[in-house]
C-alpha cells in the first residue's frame, strides 16, 4: 500500500485526466518537460505537508494538510489568458466533484491561484498554478506499515507462481496448516 500522500496525488491526477482543455496530458511530476506537443497540459505534485499530532499514545493520530500544486501550461497566443482561465475553471470543477478524494481525505479546497508568462525554452508559454489543500488523517505507524507493505508486495510480484506455491507450502507446514502428504490445490483456472 502506498503512502496516503501518493494515493491522494494519484486520485487528483485521475480526476483531472480527460478535461476539455488539457485532455489526457496530465503528469504526476513537477519536472515533466512541457514541450509544444504536450500543451495545453497539467503537472500535479506535492509542494508541502503540515503535520499536527493530536494524541500522545502510540500509534499517534496525525492530522495532515497536504498542499498539492496543479500547474497548467498553455502556448502563449493572443488568447492565453482565456485558455489559462478555462484550465483553472475545469480543474476547480473537477476537484469539487469529490472533495473526499474517494474517502482518502476529509476535505479538498483551492487555496491560491497564480498565473504568469514564461518567455524561456523553445516556445513562450503561460502557466497557471493552482495550490490545493487536502486535509486527511493518518496513524503514525500507518506510514511505516504502508512502506513495508509496498516493499513486500514488490518482492512478491517479482516471484513466479511456482516459487510462490513453494513458499506458501513451507509456511503452511511450519504453522501446522498443511500436513506432510497433503497438497495445496490452488485453483488457477486450468
Amino acid at each position: 500500500m502506498a503512502h496516503l500522500r501518493k494515493q491522494i496525488r494519484d486520485n487528483v491526477v485521475t480526476a483531472l485526466t480527460g478535461l476539455s482543455t488539457t485532455g489526457s496530458r496530465v503528469y504526476a511530476s513537477r519536472v515533466y518537460p512541457m514541450a509544444a506537443a504536450n500543451l495545453p497540459g497539467l503537472c500535479v505534485y506535492a509542494r508541502s505537508e503540515e503535520v499536527e499530532t493530536t494524541t500522545i499514545t502510540r500509534p499517534r493520530t496525525q492530522y495532515r494538510t497536504l498542499t498539492l500544486s496543479v500547474e497548467g501550461f498553455a502556448v502563449a497566443t493572443s488568447g492565453l489568458d482565456n485558455t489559462l482561465d478555462a484550465i483553472s475553471l475545469e480543474v476547480e470543477e473537477a476537484l469539487a466533484t469529490d472533495p473526499s478524494r474517494s474517502s482518502l481525505a476529509k476535505d479538498t479546497r483551492v487555496e491560491t491561484i497564480e498565473a504568469e508568462y514564461v518567455d524561456e525554452g523553445e516556445q513562450p508559454v503561460g502557466t497557471i498554478r493552482i495550490d490545493v489543500a487536502v486535509e486527511y488523517a493518518a496513524l503514525e505507524a500507518g506510514q511505516a506499515r504502508a512502506k513495508r507493505m509496498a516493499e513486500i508486495t514488490a518482492h512478491l510480484d517479482a516471484l513466479g507462481d511456482d516459487e510462490l506455491d513453494r513458499r506458501l507450502r513451507q509456511y503452511q507446514r511450519a504453522t501446522g496448516r498443511l500436513r506432510m502428504g497433503e497438497t495445496n490445490q490452488r485453483g488457477r483456472g486450468r
